[in-house]
């Protein structure tokens, strides 16, 4: 679970299967990296299409025979030769502005994503997985929530990010440090979904009264539930014992929080550690408090 604290861009998940496939075909320095391996893949994704129109078993069979060409494409493009990347790299560049002007603009809005990739990555593989995987854009107080071993690059911005405990980061592109490529392509799921599918718009939480407001981020895996409270100067929000411990961290402005008839300052950067089962009541010094909430109900 990801939350922007101020405007956010990523690159998170395999986009749906005909995104890529236009972008193969269409993507001149993309198709010429992928070689002969991009004809194959645009057969037989196009021809799989058909069979999915005229098949009511399509998921049984066919889905999983995308994903392992989607591996396969993926793989490919990673274990190109620096030297034929950077040679793709200029041609998708030269491709870009000669079709800046263009009514049907293929690049859209990843026009100015390439451009500042290749100004902090030159040459870079990672520069041509903004064709494979969906670019997300995120206002502060908006999240996504990504399933385990999905392909993602936060490119700009800053966010809170809730995740289990891990010193286990696979890298393949983007990156000065050591890249993995046969780990991470063996270890991705590949299973495509829209950018939208990603974001997770949070909902009221019932369980608190005050003058301010909090809202819920509730995942799938209740392990990356998060609250965001939200407080101006003045305000008094109660929350009741959580089933569960909860980390919090004070991401703007000031205020005070009163846990087991203890009262505690907070500010910006400020983290604490909640009990289980410990009513906290916060109250805003500032124009502007906001405190974010990770917790765990057992």
């Amino acid at each position: 679970m990801a939350i922007a604290l101020t405007p956010f861009e990523a690159l998170c998940g395999f986009r749906p299967i005909d995104e890529i496939i236009s972008f193969v075909m269409k993507v001149r320095g993309f198709r010429r990296l992928l070689g002969s391996v991009a004809d194959v893949f645009v057969h037989e994704e196009q021809a799989r299409q058909r069979k999915y129109e005229k098949s009511i078993n399509y998921e049984c069979t066919e889905s999983l025979q995308s994903q392992k060409a989607l591996q396969t494409l993926l793989h490919t493009l990673l274990i190109q030769p620096t030297e034929h990347v950077e040679a793709c790299v200029k041609q998708l560049l030269l491709d870009i502005h000669e079709r800046a002007q263009d009514e049907e603009n293929i690049y859209k809005d990843l026009y100015e994503v390439i451009l500042r990739l290749n100004d902090q990555f030159p040459g870079d593989i990672g520069i041509f997985c903004v064709f494979l995987l969906n670019h997300v854009r995120l206002m502060p107080g908006e999240g996504i929530f990504l399933k385990a071993n999905t392909p993602h690059a936060y490119l700009c911005g800053e966010a809170i990010e809730c995740m289990s405990s891990s010193d286990n980061v696979v890298r393949a592109g983007l990156t000065p440090k050591f890249k993995d490529v046969e780990t991470l392509v063996s270890m991705l799921t590949y299973k495509c979904a829209s950018a939208s599918e990603q974001k997770m718009a949070p909902v009221r939480f019932d369980r608190t009264v005050g003058d301010g407001e909090v809202y819920f981020f509730k995942p799938p895996i209740n392990e990356f539930n998060v609250l965001q409270i939200r407080l101006k100067k003045g305000n008094i929000q109660t929350i009741e014992g959580l089933k569960g411990p909860s980390i919090m961290i004070c991401t703007q402005g000031d205020g005070t929080v009163v846990a087991e008839e203890k009262l505690y300052s907070i500010r910006t950067g400020l983290v604490f550690f909640v009990g289980a089962f410990v009513e906290t009541v916060f109250t805003a010094n500032s124009d502007s408090f906001i405190i974010y909430r990770a917790f765990v109900e057992v």
